[in-house]
């Protein structure tokens, strides 16, 4: 893998490996809403909660998705039932979140986002002060302060583990996790 040497950080607790294995500005009075409930997604509400959103929103259309998401105090939004803001596919989850974002508010986009965007709307976002706010996770700045809230108990990131699979059987994981079957929403390979 390249630069594995660039982000590791020794665990001294006795965490298990599920606990520690995937190391935002929210302010207490705002409502979060995620688009896409899949494991970054779960993560985002996690994240939304233990820095104090009054309400963390999950929008998906995966009903195992919804449930994970409501078990863990979020409100599940099926996008395939009530009209979110248009329709609902990566290119237009930029347009969705854009639309439905509050006068002043941030829409931050993580994760994996790729392709090309047409129909920006650049008038709602200028027009009604948004902050949009991109890029990938800055993994060393977050990983120690995350680590000592999974210590204290106030994250638990092995609820979104739904699979543990030998290395051998990667292949089989990746295709359970990408076509969506068995409820899988993350796999675990272990050696």
């Amino acid at each position: 893998m390249p630069f594995a040497d660039v982000g590791p950080l020794k665990i001294e607790s006795d965490l298990t490996d599920g606990q520690v294995l995937f190391l935002s500005d929210i302010q207490p009075s705002d409502v979060v809403a995620v688009w896409g409930a899949g494991p970054v997604g779960q993560f985002a509400m996690e994240s939304a909660t233990v820095l104090g959103a009054a309400k963390v929103i999950a929008i998906d259309k995966e009903p195992y998705r919804l449930r994970m998401a409501e078990q863990a105090g979020h409100t599940p939004v099926n996008f395939e039932e009530v009209d979110v803001r248009s329709e609902s596919d990566r290119p237009h989850v930029l347009r969705q979140a854009i639309m439905s974002c509050r006068s002043g508010g941030v829409v931050s986009v993580i994760g994996v986002y790729g392709g090309l965007i047409d129909k920006f709307p650049a008038g709602a976002w200028m027009n009604r002060s948004l902050t949009l706010r991109t890029g990938q996770c800055h993994v060393r700045r977050y990983m120690v302060p995350l680590l000592e809230r999974i210590e204290r108990g106030e994250i638990d990131p092995t609820r979104i583990i739904t699979h543990t699979l030998p290395l051998e059987e990667a292949e089989r994981g990746f295709e359970m996790f990408k076509n969506k079957q068995d409820d899988c929403e993350k796999v675990v390979l272990k050696p």
